[in-house]
């Protein structure tokens, strides 16, 4: 099943299928307890799916953006596609806007959930469901966030490996040889940004850190490459790494 078909599948059948099933929420067309279905929702398996479909929408926003862009300046059946589609179908909204409105879809449903927990008396039935679900919900966001942000960090490696010069090799105290390939060798990215590093000799030169899995590197641009400044081997652990990184990108 494609993405767009499982976003649809997630937006609908869940409210659909259990106020069309259930009697005893259904009273002359009208759902008396909607909380338990949004619990149902944001919950378990649902939330599991909603995770990964969200999660892998969200994370694909700017290349599917820069995809559509580059069709619509060199295809010109496509052109002429999007023209005949902008009408009052999609409220003469655009393919980027049209993204952009599935991706902030998600954000919206605290908003909700906090304005009826805001309208709901404490001691009503439908109370601590909606507590529930709006905790659910956030928790879900949180999920879908953090795999966004893997995907981000997967991408902003791939990018310094592409730009890394591929003679550019440097050996570890261990004696260990460190090459250009081994930025991808089942390492993550954790953080990057830039540095000063003062040399053996005293002075401070401008680097890009990267705190990976393992591994800390230091990258100077060269030429509008990347080489090996320097390197910080395994024997820090990760916790280390990240405190300390945190504290330098800190000034």
């Amino acid at each position: 099943m494609g993405l767009t078909n499982q976003l649809l599948g997630i937006q609908g059948s869940p409210f659909l299928k259990h106020t069309h099933t259930n009697p005893q929420h259904r009273n002359r067309g009208n759902v008396t307890h909607i909380m338990p279905v949004a619990v149902c929702q944001f919950s378990g398996t649902r939330a599991a799916i909603m995770t990964r479909v969200y999660g892998k929408f969200c994370s694909r926003h700017n290349e599917a953006v820069n995809i559509y862009k580059e069709m619509h300046s060199k295809d010109k059946r496509f052109q002429a596609f999007i023209r005949k589609m902008s009408s009052s179908i999609v409220r003469r909204l655009g393919i980027p806007e049209c993204i952009l409105l599935v991706t902030q879809r998600i954000t919206k449903y605290p908003v909700l959930m906090q304005r009826i927990l805001h309208h709901t008396k404490e001691n009503e039935e439908d109370h601590e469901d909606l507590s529930d679900a709006l905790y659910q919900v956030k928790e879900v966001i949180t999920a879908v966030d953090s795999k966004v942000n893997e995907h981000q960090k997967k991408r902003r490696l791939k990018d310094i490996y592409s730009r890394t010069d591929s003679k550019s090799i440097m050996r570890m105290k261990s004696g260990q040889m460190f090459a250009r390939e081994d930025l991808l060798r089942g390492r993550r990215l954790l953080y990057d940004g830039p540095l000063q590093l003062k040399t053996s000799q005293g002075k401070l030169k401008d680097v890009t850190a990267m705190l990976l899995s393992d591994i800390v590197v230091f990258l100077q641009e060269k030429d509008q490459k990347f080489v090996f400044a320097s390197l910080v081997g395994d024997w820090l652990r990760p916790e280390i790494c990240k405190y300390l990184f945190g504290t330098l990108l800190s000034y």
